[in-house]
């Protein structure tokens, strides 16, 4: 009965540490102290990480906080596993994301249930328009030219998309104005990546950021069409997508975001940070170098943008993707037959005498009682590095659910040995958490 009490109470003292009990913090006068990160949802080298890049400068060379700016890159699956780390992430203003309209779009095409909702907006912090492009080389002249052959050619002709994000959409979007037009979809990520699968002869046309564009031209990129409201001054030679006859009109606007409940004092230290960088001359020499528009906006603003972006996105339908595995399904089943089996191995070691390690089990021709804790402690793994992944639940928490029927698994149910199990869990779980986030800095979720 003791044993079952003080096992009661150091699970009830882990899981409110995996409820999210994180260091202490100081009050909100001193915020920030320590240095803040930032997640960047793309690969070092496109659009929004030179941007961001540019902002943390800024920052730094003038001193706008009193702490570093540390730029974390968490590309993959449309930006939703940076954007999913920060909605995660304890609310206290020291994990911040810089995301364009991808946090809507990733929600509007199934990639994730979340969107704008699931986070507090800080401020929006330039704008700039998309192009269409395709391989200098490529026989495409004008947008019409490009759609007529997806039209004649239905999921003929490759596109590059961060799929869920803006440059997925702006297809999407063109397919419904041209009839009978499809492309056929791949995942490349940000646009780094997409240009090096056009330059690689991988895929045919992609959508880029007129900042990547800008970066990438030079290196046998060719746009088809600007998707702004007229031509860009500085590339007036590149119609618009409107003058071809496509009422497509897109741009991405630079939102930072902090996880929802994140004191509203903090995310004005951070606002008024962004503004004051706005203004550098550093700051606005780049953005009118990269072709951004110095825009700037927090508080009502902010939100009727978001609001404005969102009902744009919400009239796009994007084609069903193939059906995926539950993984959240398979994981949930995995876990229930390794506590059935624990639990079973527990009834049969109560009721009968135990068996040497090396004694084949009955029914079971070469298989032995420690290879099957071998294969649940196996598939217990699995089942933890599937937690983790996908972002269900903490690493704290997990762990110790890992170590708790890992340790049961191996060392048997025996009521002795389970309070020492837990503890250790308890320690290892709590432990691994301190070293790696506040040793070695490692985001954990």
């Amino acid at each position: 009965m003791k044993t079952r009490v003080l096992c009661a109470g150091l699970l009830a003292a882990v899981l409110t540490a995996g409820a999210g009990c994180g260091p202490v913090e100081p009050s909100s006068a001193e915020y920030p102290a320590r240095s803040i990160r930032l997640v960047v949802p793309f690969s070092v080298g496109g659009g929004t990480d030179t941007f961001a890049r540019i902002i943390k400068a800024a920052i730094e060379q003038h001193d706008l906080l009193p702490q570093s700016v540390v730029i974390v890159n968490l590309d993959g699956a449309g930006a939703t596993i940076g954007s999913r780390r920060v909605k995660d992430a304890v609310p206290d203003g020291y994990t911040v994301l810089i995301l364009h309209e991808a946090i809507i779009t990733a929600k509007y095409s199934g990639i994730v249930s979340y969107g704008p909702e699931a986070f507090e907006a800080v401020a929006a912090t330039g704008e700039i328009g998309m192009v269409i492009a395709v391989d200098q080389a490529a026989e495409f002249s004008d947008l019409r030219s490009l759609m007529s052959a997806a039209a004649a050619q239905p999921e003929q002709i490759l596109y590059a998309a961060n799929l869920g994000a803006p440059s997925h959409f702006a297809g999407l979007q063109l397919e419904q104005q041209h009839s009978g037009a499809r492309f056929r979809y791949t995942q490349f990520g940000g646009g780094a990546d997409r240009f090096a699968a056009i330059k690689g002869g991988h895929v045919a046309v992609s959508a880029f950021s007129l900042a990547e564009y800008v970066r990438f031209r030079r290196e046998g990129l060719k746009a088809l069409a600007y998707f702004g409201p007229q031509r860009h001054p500085d590339i007036s030679d590149i119609p618009t997508a409107v003058e071809q006859g496509y009422d497509l009109v897109r741009s991405n606007v630079m939102i930072w975001w902090v996880p929802q409940g994140t004191p509203s004092d903090r995310t004005q230290v951070l606002a008024a940070a962004l503004q004051r960088a706005m203004q550098t001359e550093f700051v606005r020499d780049k953005l009118d170098e990269l072709k951004y528009d110095p825009t700037f906006l927090t508080g009502a603003d902010l939100k009727q943008r978001i609001d404005e972006l969102e009902r744009n996105v919400a009239q796009v339908v994007p084609r069903r993707p193939v059906g995926l595995p539950d993984t959240a399904g398979v994981i949930v089943v995995a876990v229930v037959v390794c506590l059935v089996l624990i639990g079973l191995q527990f009834k049969i070691g109560t009721r009968a005498p135990r068996r040497p390690e090396s004694e084949v089990m009955p029914g079971s021709p070469g298989l032995t009682a420690a290879n099957v804790r071998v294969l649940l402690v196996l598939a217990e793994t699995i089942g933890y590095v599937c937690c983790l992944t996908q972002g269900g639940m903490g690493f704290r928490l997990a762990t110790f659910g890992f170590v708790v029927l890992a340790g049961l698994t191996l060392l048997g149910t025996r009521k002795d040995r389970v309070l020492k199990v837990v503890a250790q869990s308890i320690v290892l779980s709590l432990g691994l958490h301190a070293l790696f986030t506040r040793v070695f800095e490692v985001e954990l979720p």
